[in-house]
């Protein structure tokens, strides 16, 4: 008997006892399907890892959680990637492709199809350590949707190998699918710096904007070196997908207003910013002139158990025209320091139907509004009324009379 032999009933009888000791019952079965997908049959089986935990963070380094692994099949053979091997992160089916094929995603993509009789294996990009990450660039009426990202998870087989939305996929920084004639073309976001250019670098940022004809998308970032002034401006890095190649446009903050990176989103491109068409066909992206400002905005920061309304780029002072909204139009109440209650700053309210408390606060980023701690029931109620507020202090900035208090620099 080998050593492995010998432990593994150990370790079982040391699993039971555990779960005898700890009153848990045994874990539910494991979930396995099987798609078909033309000749193609896409394996999904649920298996146990560790969570990672330890007593010092969890209190059960023997935690486990379900995650589903996938393998694929064609024609009854097992499929095995160059440098991958036969498990992946996810078989995604292209549902909208004109003949049977698949994407696996492990790191990185590779679309598999059969042609003439025979097994085809694209590898798109290079090999990556980074989960593989792909979006739809006309998902949302043309334009861009969510970014996807395939990592090591629990997936609902069926639903779970479906991939549709859209025909133009972004595949990570490398590559855009034409899902719908599966062309693959290359792509390099970003514009390398050169002597008296700046340079641009959008990999791995989500694509804001699709062009109207389709051949464009276009992503935010930030300079990689210090202009002859010594800052670092933001730029907005245009694709252009037939190419591969793309072209930058240096952001000004004063002429176009935004906070940060949250703010560049369709609309605001759409706002500043408009699709030009040479005679050649070729399209691109060019400044408007004369536009007014769209009005300065606060946002709601999801921090998974609660939300936070944020003022970015505020002068600290605006916390006391938060302050003067909430008592004038909620009816709130200066109340004792959340934290020392021997304090009374006038960052602590008390607002009529929130039986209990919201604080604001001030600093050099922001100025916010949040619920603080504990967590008791009328916690949803006083969420509700940090959303109430934050709807009542955009309606003030959007007059325009805080202007002087936005620090656009």
């Amino acid at each position: 008997m080998n050593k492995s032999t010998f432990l593994r009933p150990l370790f079982t009888v040391a699993a039971a006892l555990l779960a005898a000791c700890t009153g848990r019952t045994p874990a539910p079965a494991l979930e396995s399907a099987r798609v078909a997908h033309g000749p193609f049959e896409i394996v999904a089986e649920g298996r146990r890892i560790s969570t990672g935990a330890f007593p010092n963070n969890s209190g059960n380094p023997f935690a486990t959680m379900e995650v589903t692994a996938f393998f694929l099949r064609w024609r009854n053979q097992d499929v095995e990637v160059p440098g991958v091997g036969k498990r992946f992160f996810r078989v995604l089916r292209l549902t909208d492709a004109p003949t049977p094929s698949v994407l696996v995603a492990t790191t990185d993509f590779h679309l598999v199809t059969e042609e003439g009789g025979q097994l085809r294996i694209t590898r798109f990009g290079r090999p990556s350590t980074n989960y593989a990450e792909a979006q739809w660039l006309d998902a949302d009426r043309g334009q861009p949707g969510p970014v996807m990202g395939y990592g090591i998870e629990k997936v609902v087989p069926g639903p779970g190998t479906e991939l549709s939305g859209g025909r133009w996929l972004r595949l990570a920084s490398h590559t855009v699918l034409d899902v719908r004639t599966l062309k693959a073309y290359p792509v390099e976001p970003w514009v390398p710096h050169r002597e008296g250019r700046l340079g641009f670098n959008a990999g791995g940022i989500a694509a804001r904007a699709f062009s109207p004809g389709q051949t464009q998308f276009v992503a935010p970032s930030n300079a990689d070196y210090a202009d002859e002034q010594g800052r670092k401006p933001d730029g907005l890095v245009v694709v252009d997908i037939p190419t591969g190649k793309s072209a930058a446009l240096v952001l000004d903050r004063r002429r176009t207003p935004y906070a940060d990176f949250d703010d560049i989103t369709g609309d605001w491109i759409v706002h500043y910013f408009r699709w030009e068409r040479a005679p050649s066909g070729r399209e691109s992206l060019a400044p408007r002139a004369g536009v007014a400002p769209l009005p300065w905005k606060g946002r709601m920061v999801d921090f998974g158990d609660r939300k936070e309304y944020r003022v970015m780029r505020v002068d600290p002072a605006f916390v006391d025209v938060v302050r003067r909204i909430a008592v004038d139009k909620l009816g709130a109440r200066v109340a004792p320091d959340w934290i020392d209650p021997r304090k009374q700053d006038g960052n602590t309210l008390s607002v009529p139907g929130c039986d209990h408390v919201i604080a604001l606060s001030a600093s050099a980023e922001h100025v916010g509004v949040f619920v603080p701690q504990p967590k008791t029931p009328p916690w949803v109620r006083c969420q509700d009324t940090v959303a109430r507020l934050g709807a009542l202090v955009d309606a003030e900035l959007a007059s325009g009379r805080h202007d002087g208090m936005i620090r656009l620099e």
